[in-house]
């Protein structure tokens, strides 16, 4: 583990504790090492055949199980999902190695993924972790390739709305995609959470993108490196 990784291991260990307690902090890194050994063992073999030196941003890097579990464990506890109540049905859209999918079954959830049909490392990461994944590209104005309802529907890093190109979503997508989901997707009191990556503009979205979606009573948060929506029907 090189210093740059120790230290944000260790600001976001300390922003837990701030948050929720040293208890908490404890058993999210109790959890973390559980996880770790775990993933690192049934992902060997698929890690000895893709891995790349200095993958950069391409898809490999996500064979770094031991920075992206510690990414995606800090989600499952930013949304309560370590301690919910009640069991949830969660989809993630996008969900790539699955690596949140699979924190999330850890603690009792119902879990699917969905995700492009194309990319073999992805393909048998998530056959290997036994994540239940449908396999398709999401293209604007059309239904999700599911009709069953989910208590929570998760996209992070989001790429499917044309990030980064001059088609990127505006609202007229973003509010089709939604009420498709509300139609045909989600149960009552569902949660819809979405993760922006940066756009050309050095913005997760545009101002009136924004506006939207707080004029539809969604919460918004703004950290350093994306912009997370839960978006609540009511």
């Amino acid at each position: 583990m090189n210093q740059s990784t120790a230290r944000r291991y260790a600001s976001g260990i300390r922003e837990l504790a701030r948050k929720r307690g040293v208890a908490e902090a404890f058993r999210f890194w109790s959890d973390y090492r559980k996880l770790k050994r775990e993933l690192e063992r049934k992902l060997a073999p698929i890690a000895a055949r893709h891995r790349v030196d200095s993958p950069g941003v391409a898809y490999q890097k996500y064979l770094e199980v031991d920075y992206w579990l510690f990414e995606n464990l800090r989600r499952v506890f930013a949304l309560g999902l370590d301690r919910h109540p009640r069991k949830l049905k969660i989809l993630d859209i996008g969900c790539g190695a699955a690596y949140f999918l699979y924190a999330c079954r850890y603690y009792g959830h119902e879990v699917e993924g969905l995700d492009v049909p194309d990319n073999e490392m992805y393909n048998e990461i998530v056959a290997a972790l036994g994540i239940k994944r449908y396999s398709k590209y999401i293209t604007k104005f059309e239904d999700l390739p599911t009709a069953e309802r989910y208590d929570l529907v998760t996209a992070f890093m989001i790429c499917f709305n044309c990030h980064n190109t001059p088609e990127v979503w505006n609202i007229e997508e973003w509010e089709s995609f939604l009420l498709s989901l509300h139609d045909r997707n989600l149960n009552a009191d569902a949660e819809v959470v979405l993760s922006f990556n940066i756009e050309k503009s050095g913005d997760p979205i545009n101002p009136e993108l924004l506006s939207y979606f707080l004029s539809r009573n969604a919460t918004v948060d703004v950290p350093m490196i994306h912009m997370r929506i839960d978006y609540r029907f009511k």
